[in-house]
């Protein structure tokens, strides 16, 4: 898939503490199509995708207080979530435990941990989709 260099919906986001993995603290949000977003670092050198959790109807996380302090949250309205998608291998899967969490107003975010034992690291995207 071929992220487009210019996007209808673009928007900076900025991580209060860098993403798992990453050095980097600030990216824009592109809009792909249907609910896939690209995030991809101000200085251009990483770029994830990720599915709006509104696409994944039976999945509703509950974040800790300090988290949704950190982020000014007041209600649940006041958030975007989304999960990481991974596209290696014959199906593309999604992590369940670590959504990002956006302040729909700062545009502030933070990936936090779900502790769910329910939750997976590795969902298959097209049974969460189906569901």
């Amino acid at each position: 898939m071929t992220i487009p260099t210019v996007s209808v919906y673009t928007e900076p986001v900025r991580f209060l503490a860098a993403p798992m993995g990453l050095a980097e603290c600030d990216f824009n949000l592109f809009h792909v199509e249907n609910g896939l977003y690209a995030l991809r670092a101000a200085n251009d050198s990483v770029r994830l995708f990720i599915v709006h959790g509104s696409l994944l109807p039976s999945y509703a996380p509950v974040i800790g207080d300090e988290e949704a302090a950190t982020l000014g949250l007041t209600s649940g309205e006041d958030a975007e979530v989304y999960v990481v998608v991974n596209p290696a291998g014959t199906e593309p899967v999604v992590n369940l435990v670590a959504p990002i969490v956006v302040n729909r107003v700062t545009r502030e975010a933070l990936q936090v941990i779900i502790d769910d034992d329910a939750l997976s690291v590795r969902a298959p995207l097209g049974a969460l989709l189906a569901a």
